[in-house]
């Protein structure tokens, strides 16, 4: 038997029904997203282990159930963050700006713990907000508020979604998040703020991406004309979304 070598280690971690897998699948799978989005995923149970080539690199996925996620900061369930490459926390968009910066101050203590390189925070679904305006705002709101809390070039933040209006601006973003496996992790880190963009970026295509700045995503050079724009955001923190709702969809 073969055992392929990991080169490296990405986690998905996070709260149930978030989307983790339907990105894994997506991204590494190659799974369609009208397949997915047209099926019923069965919840993860325990960790599902993964290995997948990426460009030069392979990349062993650990995808974490979020049925268990306290089990996960329990020490004696500790020794599957060490050698962690990147960490993905992966929540659904609604859920409010406190069960957020909650759960990253917990996986904060793990990530400096075991001098985890790369962290991304994923509000995914982001379509189920119901206006640009108000998905603006709500990623705005997350990436200032973890700044505070955390430092500014310690935790990135973007939207994301896997509907077709959304596709482009998410297949940019997983490219962007798994570049960073390329860069050494002595290197210093790129300067953070917080995206959702709408452009399109073949899983083959090689980018090379700038975030300026004032916060705009520079589009590669070898992109469609069509979407050489760049892509900012609003940053009026007046209001959340509806709390009930935020601490209801917490808890599905």
């Amino acid at each position: 038997m073969i055992i392929m070598e990991i080169e490296k280690k990405v986690i998905f971690v996070g709260p149930p029904a978030s989307g983790k897998s339907s990105i894994v699948l997506t991204t590494f799978g190659y799974v369609e997203p009208e397949v997915i989005l047209r099926s019923s995923i069965e919840p993860t149970r325990g960790i599902d282990v993964s290995n997948f080539q990426w460009r030069n690199l392979q990349i062993g996925v650990f995808d974490l159930a979020g049925q268990e996620l306290e089990t996960w900061f329990k020490r004696e369930n500790e020794y599957i963050f060490p050698a962690t490459d990147e960490l993905l926390i992966i929540f659904d968009c609604r859920h409010s700006k406190r069960k957020i910066l909650e759960l990253v101050e917990q996986l904060n203590t793990i990530v400096s713990r075991y001098d985890i390189p790369f962290v991304y925070v994923l509000l995914h679904k982001i379509d189920l907000i119901p206006s640009d305006k108000k998905r603006e705002k709500k990623i705005s709101t997350i990436r200032l508020a973890i700044e505070k809390k955390f430092g500014k070039d310690k935790i990135r933040v973007f939207g994301t979604s896997i509907l077709p209006d959304f596709y482009k601006g998410f297949q940019f973003t997983l490219n962007y998040v798994l570049s960073s496996l390329q860069i050494s992790v002595t290197s210093s880190r790129v300067q953070h703020g917080s995206e959702l963009v709408s452009m399109k970026l073949l899983p083959d295509d090689k980018i090379d991406v700038n975030l300026e700045d004032d916060g705009l995503a520079e589009i590669p050079e070898n992109s469609p004309k069509q979407d050489k724009e760049k892509i900012g955001f609003q940053e009026n923190l007046d209001e959340e979304l509806n709390p009930e709702d935020n601490e209801r969809i917490w808890q599905d």
